[in-house]
């Protein structure tokens, strides 16, 4: 990805790790912002089969120590990946995600809160739904003070302009489904 020009450098930050929590604490002189990602994999008392299922939560903490206006955006990339572990394999060559796609999802949740998410499926038509064969879904609340924007799917193979120009203009995406 030669078109996103990142420059935040390794080991500006510390992490930390006591499962089922993790977190990373950003600190970067030249980041205007204190930042901290908290990720968390919920766990059922008396319950593993609920508890196995790959659910994460990631959590956003920004806080502004300076006494000028800052906007913080995260951007996150995540793969879609279903079809890739149906066997155990380590070089993924049974892997198939020919058929897959993404698309954005939005759903009210009352007067000032929208869900907001895409969902990565498959194309199940005419086909049987095997074990490996589910959905995967990345969703948050906007709410007032916080806005999502998706674009659901790009080429990684290419640059990654498509993606990068737009947020690094103003933290947007384009809320796009184009590929």
């Amino acid at each position: 990805m030669n078109a996103w020009q990142w420059d935040y450098p390794v080991g500006a930050g510390d992490y930390y790790a006591l499962y089922p929590k993790s977190w990373f604490d950003y600190r970067y002189k030249k980041f205007p912002a204190h930042v901290v990602l908290e990720q968390f994999s919920p766990i059922l008392p008396d319950n593993h089969k609920e508890t196995s299922y790959p659910v994460a939560v990631y959590r956003w903490h920004a806080e502004n120590p300076t006494k000028r206006r800052v906007v913080v955006s995260v951007l996150l990339s995540w793969e879609n990946m279903l079809g890739w572990f149906r066997t155990h394999r380590r070089d993924l060559s049974d892997a198939i995600n020919n058929g897959n796609l993404n698309r954005a999802l939005s759903e009210s949740l009352g007067t000032e809160k929208t869900m907001k998410g895409i969902v990565r499926d498959r194309n199940h038509i005419g086909k049987v739904s095997e074990e490996w064969d589910g959905q995967f879904a990345i969703a948050s609340v906007e709410e007032p003070g916080l806005e999502l924007s998706f674009h659901t799917t790009f080429r990684p193979d290419n640059s990654g302009a498509e993606i990068w120009k737009p947020f690094a203009r103003d933290g947007r995406l384009a809320n796009s489904s184009d590929f």
